[in-house]
């Protein structure tokens, strides 16, 4: 039999230590913080609507309960009199319940039409949105693409120069021309 070696742990791994560097895309906003504004938008538009049909369906149910009991309280009465009168409330209660089934669907189809209208009103929103970050991008990347700084104006000591300040002016307004005339897309 082979002797058998436990396994052994010298700690974790070294991980080259990186100096910590400053990034402050943080501080500014995001494409996401509109859109997390439109969903919040959405949501407190969605929660009203119910509480809304929430609301609207006590009442009903309150009023249709009042209703109930006053045609049982009737029945009582009516019913010992005749059976034609019993038929006869029979024929109101399934009507009121007919009633009833149709406000419920008639509430429902509502609820149905307006949410669909909300989600093809949000993700009509989000498209726009999307194609604006596109293009914003494209436009960026462009931009890059056709500005190349002097070699004076690559030097970071020689960037905040007057030469450097107009040769960037003069290239940002041609640009601006140039993609405002559908060069670059």
């Amino acid at each position: 039999m082979q002797d058998r070696q436990e396994p052994r742990f010298d700690g974790p791994p070294s991980v080259a230590e990186e100096p910590l560097r400053y990034d402050a895309t943080f501080l500014q906003p995001s494409a996401d913080d509109s859109s997390r504004l439109i969903v919040w938008l959405a949501v407190i538009i969605v929660g009203t609507a119910i509480g809304g049909l929430i609301a609207y369906f006590a009442v009903r149910w309150y009023e249709t309960r009042q209703v109930e009991v006053a045609l049982n309280q009737f029945a009582a009465v009516v019913g010992k009199t005749s059976a034609q009168a019993k038929r006869d409330m029979a024929a109101i209660n399934e009507q009121a319940r007919r009633a009833q089934a149709l406000d419920r669907e008639r509430a429902a189809n509502e609820l149905a039409a307006r949410q669909a209208a909300e989600r093809r009103a949000r993700e009509a929103e989000l498209a726009r949105i999307a194609a604006a970050n596109a293009e914003a991008a494209r436009r960026e990347a462009a931009w890059h693409k056709f500005y190349v700084p002097s070699n004076d104006c690559k030097n970071p000591d020689n960037r905040s120069t007057m030469q450097c300040a107009n040769e960037h002016a003069r290239a940002k307004k041609n640009f601006d021309r140039r993609w405002a005339a559908g060069e670059f897309r």
